[in-house]
């Protein structure tokens, strides 16, 4: 059973009308013991019809340099039960917490690696083992565009940004920043956090970051649009591992373009907060 934490709401921030920044500090200075690119499971106390309580995941986005106080983002999602009550619960309150949970970050080595979804809704949504292989880098042959032995491409749809944000922002991963490219997709500049406060908290060693834009959630042009967003980001750059976070309906077909494209299937680390792919039987 996971251990109950608690922590308190010490500071808040609006980033814009549905996207509120929380500053939370652990319970007697306890260290949160988080890896940049984990998340934590909110018990919000709330009782559904049958009889389960409504708890959320949210990524860390700050740095895990700092152990003791450490900050969420969370976007208000129309009636959705966790999403309000995080965007509405008073700075001072006490919440209840579990985690930090989640193997979506780079292991000792700094080698990138698949991941499992463990059933619990992720801010309204849910976030495999590989076995060791050669690396290969993924993109243009030498002499065309620009070419990065060991380079990495974090793509984050939608919500997934806060994750790749814990990412970039951990101490394991600050040694490959210079070699790193951030791709942030969403339907447009309002949908969650502003532009400038994501490039803001992006690390300044990062190589380049980008957002393009999809379709929404459902539309049926989605998917295609992400493969074509992605292979025309391998046009330009070999890329060794990959770190992808967001809609499974987008996700699932990346990583399998990743991987018809060569690049090892242990350096294809994928975490789903919503709409999470079925498991194979």
């Amino acid at each position: 059973m996971a251990k109950r934490r608690i922590a308190h709401i010490v500071a808040e921030h609006y980033a814009t009308a549905r996207a509120r920044l929380l500053e939370l500090a652990t319970q007697e200075g306890e260290p949160l013991g988080f890896t940049g690119g984990q998340y934590i499971i909110i018990d919000s106390g709330i009782e559904v019809a049958d009889g389960k309580k409504v708890k959320r995941a949210y990524s860390v986005i700050t740095s895990d340099t700092e152990q003791n106080c450490f900050q969420l983002a969370i976007r208000r999602i129309g009636g959705g039960l966790g999403s309000n009550f995080m965007n509405d619960i008073a700075v001072g309150t006490e919440l209840a917490f579990s985690g930090p949970w989640g193997k979506w970050r780079p292991d000792a080595t700094g080698r990138a690696g698949e991941t499992k979804a463990d059933g619990v809704p992720k801010a309204d949504g849910t976030p495999a083992d590989g076995t060791e292989t050669p690396a290969t880098a993924v993109g243009p042959v030498a002499g065309t565009n620009r070419v990065d032995t060991g380079a990495t491409v974090v793509l984050a749809t939608d919500t997934g940004i806060t994750a790749a944000l814990g990412l970039l922002r951990g101490g394991q991963f600050r040694d490959r920043l210079s070699l790193t490219t951030v791709v942030w997709c969403v339907d447009s500049d309002d949908y969650f956090l502003p532009p400038g406060l994501v490039r803001d908290l992006i690390p300044a060693g990062c190589d380049s970051f980008q957002i393009r834009f999809l379709p929404p959630v459902g539309h049926p042009d989605r998917v295609v649009a992400a493969r074509s967003i992605l292979a025309d980001i391998l046009a330009r750059t070999r890329y060794r591992d990959a770190y992808l976070v967001g809609d499974g309906t987008v996700l699932l077909p990346l990583a399998q373009d990743l991987g018809d494209a060569g690049m090892a299937g242990h350096r294809i680390r994928v975490e789903y907060f919503f709409n999470r792919p079925p498991k194979k039987s």
